[in-house]
């Protein structure tokens, strides 16, 4: 009820608390509350203005990192610019973190270990940018030499026990391949013809749930299961 105001939503915890993302009512901007108590939720600061919608989020220990998206502005760009914010400090600020080598829009975002991964930095580039966020502020830098660039176009992408799930379209159906970092290789997983276009994916009990829009322009889903045991 607290946040009956807002109409769209980004769930997620650090460090045992629950957070949101929210955007208001109004075109913008997004605030970010955490979870105090049943029904209480307290604002954390105010999400940076220029960045509107179609940007990533990835959490990665107890700070939220936002990349990417549309600004703001009057002919609202694409922006390569980063922020985070360590969420558990009340009277923590954004700041910014290194620039992206270009704009991205509706990046695939993925956290493994102390990476963020991001996956289809333009509608046609398989290549994988990562950086580290586990070593010093002044030497976090973007890579494309983390990962090895993706065997398709990525539609979706995910963390699965330590290992990463991408998926892709393509006139033959679905791509559905699995990051082994061991092998440094993506092995195929399953033969997946009828799954023509994921548009989002989970995990929950060794289960991978793929959601899919059956034509690109269609408004109704289809879910998909498969075991990863």
């Amino acid at each position: 009820e607290a946040l009956s105001c807002f109409r769209e939503a980004y769930l997620f915890s650090s460090s045992h608390q629950l957070f949101a993302m929210l955007r208001s009512t109004e075109l913008f901007p997004y605030h970010v509350f955490c979870c105090t108590g049943p029904g209480h939720w307290r604002p954390l600061a105010a999400f940076p203005v220029n960045r509107v919608f179609c940007f990533g989020v990835a959490v990665v220990g107890s700070t939220l990192v936002v990349i990417g998206g549309i600004g703001s502005g009057l002919f609202h760009s694409s922006l390569q610019s980063v922020h985070a914010l360590n969420l558990l400090s009340p009277e923590a600020n954004w700041s910014r973190l290194p620039d992206l080598p270009c704009n991205c829009i509706k990046p695939r975002v993925v956290v493994s270990g102390s990476f963020i991964h991001i996956f289809r930095l333009s509608s046609k580039d398989q290549r994988v940018l990562s950086m580290d966020m586990g070593v010093a502020e002044h030497a976090r830098k973007w890579s494309f030499e983390v990962l090895p660039a993706t065997p398709c176009i990525v539609k979706s992408a995910l963390a699965v026990n330590e290992q990463i799930v991408v998926m892709g379209d393509g006139k033959s159906g679905g791509h559905l391949y699995l990051y082994v970092p061991e092998s440094e290789k993506y092995l195929p997983l399953v033969a997946c013809e009828s799954l023509s276009h994921p548009v989002f994916s989970f995990f929950h009990d060794n289960t991978l749930v793929v959601r899919e829009k059956r034509r690109p322009n269609e408004q109704f889903f289809k879910f998909h299961a498969l075991s990863m045991h």
